[in-house]
């Protein structure tokens, strides 16, 4: 009996993210939410004040509170918000039908590296570093939004893989874990504590030798089946 290779590494939404109703259609919404993002990230979440957010997305207060009650809530939408629009990384990646697999864990490695160092995912980071202890809800929308999400879709293109013969992996989720852990290694850690930027050339270096480390340590007895050359 064969298994059946999925068409694509489908991804879906834990059920258990934690959901805020939010009208992303409505564009006093969203210019709040932007408004919260710039004052939050600028001024730091006890500094800021709703008098400042309303202001600068050009609202009122009366109407700000007729969509956030309190400035937590603003803060929770805005967090979840703001993670899932940088999570979905996988977007384009070629996982139907045959794929070199050391180009596809590079190119993920690569577009997650970017997104968590820019000067937004940086300041998000450091924003619910500092709250989490304060607000546990917060932490756990921003990791469930997005380091959770990354994960799952790693795994969705690792369990690919090894229905393919690239990889012998016996716990997918745990190594969607060890593969971020090992793509990125010290990287984010190091601009959340503003070490100078990384070269272009140091970022490949820690991500190609990373990717070979996690491919080397899932290799398939024999050796993993190469795909087709087309």
């Amino acid at each position: 009996m064969t298994n059946k290779q999925p068409e694509q590494a489908q991804v879906s939404r834990d059920t258990d993210v934690p959901e805020i109703e939010l009208d992303l259609e409505n564009k006093k919404v969203r210019l709040i939410l932007d408004a919260a993002h710039h004052v939050f990230l600028e001024q730091g979440y006890d500094a800021a004040t709703t008098d400042q957010i309303a202001r600068t997305a050009g609202v009122s207060k009366a109407t700000m509170y007729v969509y956030f009650k309190s400035k937590e809530s603003l803060l929770k939408a805005m967090v979840q918000r703001e993670i899932r629009t940088m999570t979905p990384i996988l977007a384009g990646v070629p996982v139907t039908g045959p794929f070199d697999i050391r180009e596809v864990l590079v190119r993920i490695a690569a577009v997650h590296t970017e997104l968590v160092l820019t000067r937004s995912g940086q300041g998000m980071h450091r924003l619910v570093l500092g709250l989490a202890s304060r607000f546990p809800e917060v932490g756990q929308i921003f990791y469930d939004a997005g380091p959770r999400q990354i994960r799952t879709q790693v795994a969705a293109v690792l369990r690919a893989a090894v229905e393919r013969g690239y990889l012998d992996i016996p716990d997918v989720d745990l190594a969607a874990t060890q593969f971020l852990t090992l793509a990125l290694g010290e990287l984010p850690h190091n601009r959340l504590i503003a070490l100078p930027v990384p070269s272009r050339a140091e970022v490949s270096k820690v991500i190609e030798s990373g990717v070979d480390l996690f491919m080397r340590g899932y290799a398939p007895a024999g050796g993993p089946k190469a795909p087709p050359r087309t």
